[in-house]
């Protein structure tokens, strides 16, 4: 029976150790989107995937564990922000390296980047005011999650948090087209 169980425990750590492979970079993302510091970033990142292993060990059953560790990060930084008592405002860089810059095409004119530097900035400025909530679902949905993995991590139901990226979504296409 030890034999067994001590058999099992390398795949284990195996399975996490791929999961972390695949999804380290993604959370750590999510987490510098809601404005967490790097290093803290990293630090909650690591905590969140030993979480998942610990309880993997324990017997738990986890159906979606990427759903299960955004949910883990996002309650961390919740506590992270808790702890510092000050406002979390997130920068985005619309000026930055953007897709449009990396995949500049030599036809494009100063006009047509000054308007795509502008929209991104409007896009930018649109993100900065969504709720929490809706900045969330905006950026677990760009993580490539489907509804019920981003309602899992929010802890809402799968109408719920299609409720909220589709109301985000509204936003974000109004304020990028006023």
């Amino acid at each position: 029976m030890a034999d067994s169980a001590w058999a099992s425990k390398p795949s284990l750590t195996e399975r996490v150790g791929q999961l972390y492979l695949a999804h380290r970079e993604e959370v750590l993302r999510f987490l510098t989107g809601q404005g967490v510091p790097p290093a803290t970033a990293q630090d909650i990142t690591q905590e969140a995937f030993l979480k998942l292993l610990v309880a993997l060990r324990d017997g738990h059953h986890i159906n979606f564990e990427q759903a299960w560790l955004y949910r883990v990060a996002a309650n961390r930084a919740v506590d992270y922000w808790r702890r510092e008592r000050r406002l979390n405002m997130v920068e985005f860089d619309a000026t930055g390296n953007t897709l449009s810059e990396t995949l500049e095409s030599s036809e494009i004119g100063l006009d047509e980047r000054a308007a795509q530097e502008q929209r991104s900035r409007r896009l930018a400025d649109q993100i900065r005011n969504l709720s929490k909530e809706h900045r969330m679902c905006i950026l677990l949905r760009s993580q490539g999650m489907r509804y019920r993995e981003i309602a899992s991590v929010l802890g809402v139901g799968v109408s719920t948090a299609a409720e909220w990226l589709e109301a985000a979504i509204e936003r974000l296409r109004g304020g990028i087209h006023d």
